[in-house]
């Protein structure tokens, strides 16, 4: 059968893989300020980094209280789920203790951590304080609980090693650095600072000079600014002020009255730290306190359960610039396990096999850098008893599949016949982790369109429980000059896009014709007024891009699909 417009019946029954769940961030920067009640912090004039920027973008907790009182205890809740026995703010006997934490369970889990603590004088220092100012306090060892848990032995009996206690000198200034900042983090200010004894325009004025930085990156990197107190002032029942805020987080205020322990308790560290550890799938601390306590989830946008499970482009398979390249992202904090598929000789239509297929695939995975991160010709000479448990085995011994577990970055997968030879072809890319903690973000294939009758056609498939904005763009003349010097390319593609069923949902000529403004707000918006972009709320399911050019032209062309939420 020849392979014409309604091969898009076969990409649209590809496709029968996981939702998926919610995405962790990639980074969660903890900071406890001190000793103030949230009636003295929340409408205050002299906070108004915290009230305008943190409030006013991130979600404040309204009814959030400290354990106890006094500080250090809170810390340890915080921290491990119990004050470990201690109940003062002098140095606790006994260190290093060897009982759960939060550190130690994010280390063994494969994530990571440190505490950033202003005027520790050294990495690993475990005094009870340390000035560099006479008759001022600074640096106290009752604000940072990690280092009750510092040993040389580490990770052994939950120990922690020395470079996890760290000066906040070399907490990050730049995009690069927060990038690289361990998956979560303590950020502990000095006595001057944290309100304790400075102000609380002195500690609004710090977060502001330190932080807002990383608060502003994290808007845009699945990231997280976590604000809360230790205690209020002994004068309103321990209520605090707690704020997350960061791209994950939907601003507004959240009175948690669903997930208190008892009616009218409202939240307190144990939730806190049961929401962490909810994040990154670690279980708890202590049975009796974190363990019992519900984690904070409505706050979290529902977009974040909400993915791009799976990608499959058909197109001609050609030589040289006229292979087809996948293109998709991995973003979250630990590797992702992804299927890459490569088909030509099962293709077929309404059972039917396609004429002119690409009879011997081959598939290489690349990285951002274009360096070769895995390749395979067929695919039972490798990984065949892991490739058939996923359930995603070709029919055919010469097809091409790899199963891959890829940190967070962007890789490209080109498809190519073997011996240089052309036909018809499918690249395929797959996330099979049901509850992995990251996700494949954007994806991207780029190939030839032949005429009307051999289009470029792009199956893909929201997994999840609520809707998707999303954003798919078909482009051709804006490919000139990319990676690879593309001569010949799609003048003017129009974009169609279909249900599972086949019914059209959208179509798209030139892309400043309709939706200009949204498409622009995006940041995606196509480079060329000739280009095609939709942007839609897409319900999870499967759905179909089909990419031609118009009055029957050939040329490169490329269908990209953007999760914008």
């Amino acid at each position: 059968m020849k392979r014409a417009a309604c091969l898009l019946i076969l990409c649209l029954t590809l496709f029968a893989r996981n939702a998926g769940a919610i995405l962790a961030p990639d980074h969660i920067v903890v900071v406890v300020m001190e000793n103030h009640a949230y009636s003295q912090i929340i409408g205050s004039p002299y906070a108004p980094y915290i009230n305008d920027v943190l409030v006013g973008r991130g979600a404040l907790l309204t009814r959030s209280y400290g354990v106890g009182h006094p500080s250090q205890p809170n810390y340890l809740q915080l921290f491990s789920g119990s004050n470990q026995g201690v109940t003062s703010d002098n140095k606790p006997l006994n260190t290093p203790f060897k009982t759960p934490n939060l550190a130690a369970k994010l280390i063994a889990a494969g994530f990571t951590f440190a505490t950033y603590s202003e005027t520790l004088p050294s990495i690993g220092f475990t005094g009870r304080e340390y000035t560099n100012e006479l008759g001022t306090d600074k640096y106290k060892r009752k604000h940072n609980p990690a280092v009750n848990w510092q040993a040389l032995d580490a990770p052994a009996n939950n120990h922690l090693a020395p470079e996890t206690n760290r000066p906040f000198k070399y907490f990050p200034t730049t995009a690069a650095g927060y990038d690289a900042l361990p998956t979560v983090s303590f950020v502990v200010p000095n006595e001057q600072n944290d309100m304790h004894d400075g102000s609380i325009a002195a500690g609004d004025t710090w977060l502001r000079q330190h932080l807002e930085g990383y608060r502003s990156w994290a808007m845009t990197h699945n990231s997280v600014l976590l604000l809360t107190f230790d205690e209020d002032d002994r004068g309103d029942g321990n209520h605090i002020a707690t704020v997350f805020v960061g791209e994950p987080i939907i601003p507004g205020r959240y009175s948690e009255a669903s997930i208190e322990s008892t009616p009218g308790s409202g939240v307190d560290h144990y939730n806190i730290l049961r929401t962490i550890e909810r994040l990154y799938g670690l279980g708890f601390c202590n049975a009796a306190t974190d363990g019992a306590r519900k984690p904070i989830t409505d706050i979290f946008r529902t977009s974040l359960a909400t993915r791009i499970l799976s990608s499959s482009t058909s197109a001609t398979v050609g030589t040289g610039e006229n292979v087809i390249v996948g293109q998709f992202v991995v973003g979250g904090p630990s590797n992702k396990s992804v299927v890459l598929r490569a088909l030509g000789p099962s293709m077929e239509i309404n059972g039917a096999p396609v004429d002119d297929v690409l009879d011997n695939p081959m598939i290489e995975l690349q990285d951002s850098g274009g360096r070769s991160v895995a390749a395979n010709d067929d695919w039972q000479n490798a990984q065949q008893a892991e490739i058939e448990a996923t359930g995603l085995a070709p029919r055919v011994a010469r097809e091409a599949a790899m199963l891959v577990s890829l940190p967070r970055g962007e890789y490209s997968v080109v498809l190519s016949g073997r011996n240089g030879a052309t036909g018809s072809g499918v690249v395929e890319v797959y996330d099979v982790e049901a509850d992995g903690f990251s996700a494949i973000g954007n994806v991207s294939t780029r190939g030839t369109v032949r005429g009307s009758g051999d289009a470029m056609i792009t199956g893909f498939m929201i997994g999840g429980h609520d809707s998707a904005r999303t954003l798919i763009r078909g482009l051709g003349p804006s490919l000139r000059g990319s990676a690879g010097e593309m001569r010949h390319v799609l003048a003017d593609p129009i974009l169609q896009l279909f249900d599972g069923d086949g019914n059209p949902v959208a179509t798209n000529d030139d892309w400043p014709e309709s939706q200009r403004g949204d498409l622009e707000a995006t940041g995606f918006a196509p480079g060329e007024a000739g280009e095609s972009a939709i942007l839609i709320s897409l319900a999870p399911g499967r759905y179909t891009a089909v990419l031609t050019g118009k009055h029957n032209s050939s040329g490169a062309g490329a269908i990209e699909i953007y999760n914008v939420d």
